[in-house]
């Protein structure tokens, strides 16, 4: 709660100063403890050799894939999930930008919030899902704009 609201309550002068106490303990038990140089030092060495080391982390990442994974639920992420986090789709996304050269077609602006848009629709034409001269660049506003205008 905020402070003083306490004070403002109706009630005995006793409840109030015990209402008070409580909250200043309170505020006291959130600054935390002082750590020894021992618990800082292996703490320290820890986050080294965990969080800042890019091999450990990407021995984790192997190690958890697929069904080791803690929240694997069967590999039930539908087809077109999957397909839009493969390294086709991102590979199919940067090269229109290039080809686009960072720009939106519709309306010029360069290097802004930038999507792909896919002229024949990702779901209809799975021939089409991975050609470049399916995809035009869009910024995120003429992107909505083309999808709303679609129906």
């Amino acid at each position: 709660m905020p402070k003083g609201v306490y004070l403002r309550r109706k009630g005995s002068e006793k409840v109030r100063q015990a209402a008070l106490a409580a909250c200043k303990k309170a505020a006291l038990a959130n600054t935390g403890s002082k750590r020894s140089d021992e618990t800082r030092r292996k703490l320290s060495e820890n986050k080294r050799r965990f969080y800042l080391n890019p091999e450990k982390r990407i021995e984790n990442g192997i190690r958890q894939r697929g069904n080791k994974a803690p929240n694997w639920q069967g590999g039930k992420s539908r087809e077109s999930e999957r397909l839009r986090k493969s390294i086709e789709f991102k590979l199919w996304r940067e090269a229109v930008f290039a080809r686009d050269n960072w720009t939106c077609q519709d309306c010029g602006v360069r290097g802004a919030n930038l999507h792909p848009h896919h002229i024949k629709a990702f779901s209809q034409f799975p021939e089409l899902r991975f050609a470049i001269d399916n995809g035009v660049t869009l910024c995120a506003i003429c992107h909505r704009a083309r999808h709303r205008n679609k129906f």
